[in-house]
């Protein structure tokens, strides 16, 4: 089977200090040379584009160009009279290009509180296992009282958004039923729904753990599964209004680590999002309430995790927050030598900072100060407006 071409947008410049984003730059790849040569010749005919270019990498090529915003309608009108190019294509690019437009000029609003937390700044979720298993905190915060101490410390540390869970994803880790999980976060979800002045997450994939929690107080769900679990979640968060955080996972915290591969890693992410939204609409979910998890660590080599960050824009075709996980994960100690978790702190804020670099607007993490403070850096360096806020200081 012939590679499919897939479109993305790997850049964008300001034409202006208003942060008004007017050039972008757009790549398509998996061309076999001969499209890709075409390809290239189609795009040279457009007089406003600049620096065509196809770049081979052993043996996929791809093409890559720049172009004015106001120049892309007339770019697709350009190519929709050639006749060897797939229309298909021309559609996703349409598509694509939409969507990446609305999450930079962010259009859509929304009125639930917890949307907005993305739409300003880098939103960083604390992580709070009250878990047996957790690979890296299992059994800490079991007890209400500590789990509470340990919510409050982060909200004061700065995080955004408290993401609860009461059963282990970690590689190879065993399901619990939902009787068990809900058992472990009744009492802990509803003491912090009324001491925290931030939102609670709940990580789950079980639809009635979901709307148990969700009637307690709880603002969103993270679904590790995204719907692949349990096909009556989509439904229970229509119904509900309820935000939710797809993550992409090959397989089952069980099997997820058991060899992983993939053709073509980014495009399998894409093609998994583009059903799960699709699903997610259908069954009544607003657009507004979907947020993205490529899902480092979660059926990824070492290698797969290093190119989500480094590919993480590619994502933003869809025009929804994306939110990444990378902290304490073995990914990091690997790169470290075989750090163990308690020892990969500098690892996770690297990979953070770097995350939001490449187009996260939002990380889960455990040590919630030290990512608090990266990430004000990294949103400085990313955002104009706060170079802006810093000249008047």
């Amino acid at each position: 089977m012939g590679r499919v071409p897939q479109f993305r947008i790997t850049n964008s410049f300001p034409a202006n200090t208003q942060s008004v984003f007017s050039w972008y730059q757009f790549s398509i790849d998996g061309w076999d040379p001969l499209s890709a040569k075409r390809f290239e010749k189609a795009l040279q005919n457009i007089p406003e584009k600049i620096g065509v270019r196809v770049i081979q990498k052993k043996r996929i090529y791809s093409v890559v160009w720049t172009l004015e915003k106001n120049t892309f309608p007339k770019m697709i009108s350009h190519l929709r009279k050639n006749v060897r190019i797939d229309s298909h294509l021309i559609g996703e690019m349409q598509n694509g290009f939409q969507c990446y437009q609305r999450s930079i000029t962010n259009k859509k609003r929304s009125t639930h509180p917890i949307v907005s937390l993305f739409q300003h700044r880098t939103c960083v979720m604390g992580i709070l296992n009250v878990t047996t298993d957790s690979f890296s905190d299992g059994g800490l915060y079991r007890d209400k009282a500590k789990a509470l101490e340990h919510a409050l410390q982060m909200q004061c540390e700065g995080a955004h958004i408290i993401d609860v869970g009461a059963e282990s994803s970690r590689p190879g880790a065993r399901p619990i039923s939902a009787d068990e999980e809900k058992k472990r976060l009744f009492p802990i979800i509803r003491i912090l729904v009324r001491k925290l002045r931030i939102p609670v997450s709940i990580d789950t994939y079980k639809a009635s753990v979901a709307e148990a929690m969700i009637q307690e107080g709880a603002s969103m769900i993270n679904d590790i599964s995204a719907f692949g679990l349990d096909p009556a979640m989509p439904l229970v968060l229509a119904r509900l209004k309820t935000p939710v955080l797809l993550m992409h996972m090959k397989g089952n915290p069980r099997t997820m680590q058991q060899k992983p591969r993939y053709e073509n890693l980014i495009a399998e992410i894409t093609r998994f999002f583009k059903m799960r939204i699709q699903k997610a609409k259908e069954a009544g979910i607003s657009e507004d309430k979907i947020f993205l998890d490529p899902g480092f660590g979660f059926g990824k080599t070492h290698v797969h995790n290093i190119q989500i960050i480094q590919r993480l824009q590619e994502l933003s075709i869809f025009g929804r927050p994306i939110i990444l996980g990378p902290s304490r994960k073995s990914t990091l100690g690997a790169i470290l030598g075989g750090a163990p978790v308690s020892e990969r702190q500098e690892a996770t804020l690297a990979a953070i900072v770097a995350a939001v670099l490449s187009g996260a607007h939002g990380v889960r993490v455990h040590d919630v100060r030290s990512a608090v403070r990266a990430v004000k850096m990294a949103d400085a360096i990313r955002y104009t407006r706060f170079a802006k806020e810093l000249a008047h200081d």
